[in-house]
């Protein structure tokens, strides 16, 4: 009930060191060029309650009720958290940054079991180019006897 009827600029977190006009629909739509915000996706940074900061795409939606002549038309923001996609993009720079310098094969699988990173090391290991094996199953390095 604290932010209903309120701006959702005022979940937006704001840089000190950046105008917050530069972050404004405003500013958005003019160097977009775009007439309005509806339907497009920006990602933001919000502050929680407590202060704490989290990425969120943000998209805004027209809803217009055309039975009733004279309605006024109500803007709905859908947002979505994209936390865990920025720590899995983080985790992802720092295993690449290691893996470029190290001499023992790594390979990065997501939660469903598809390759997602394949070292160099693990290419000379494995025989494979990261190439031809991202996105395949982790199984197809796995040992099957015969």
């Amino acid at each position: 009930k604290e932010v209903l009827g309120t701006s959702i600029a005022a979940l937006q977190a704001h840089d000190p060191d950046i105008d917050p006009a530069a972050d404004s629909i405003e500013h958005f739509l003019a160097s977009t060029g775009l007439k309005h915000p509806v339907d497009v996706v920006k990602r933001i940074r919000a502050r929680r309650r407590d202060g704490s900061l989290i990425a969120m795409e943000i998209t805004l939606k027209e809803i217009t009720n055309e039975e009733q002549e004279g309605a006024p038309i109500v803007y709905v923001a859908y947002a979505k958290d994209l936390s865990e996609e920025e720590t899995i993009e983080s985790a992802h720079a720092l295993a690449g940054a290691i893996s470029a310098i190290s001499l023992t094969p790594f390979i990065c699988v997501n939660s469903a079991g598809a390759i997602t990173m394949f070292s160099k090391a693990a290419e000379a290991e494995f025989g494979y180019s990261a190439d031809e094996i991202l996105g395949e199953d982790v199984s197809i390095l796995q040992y099957q006897p015969t």
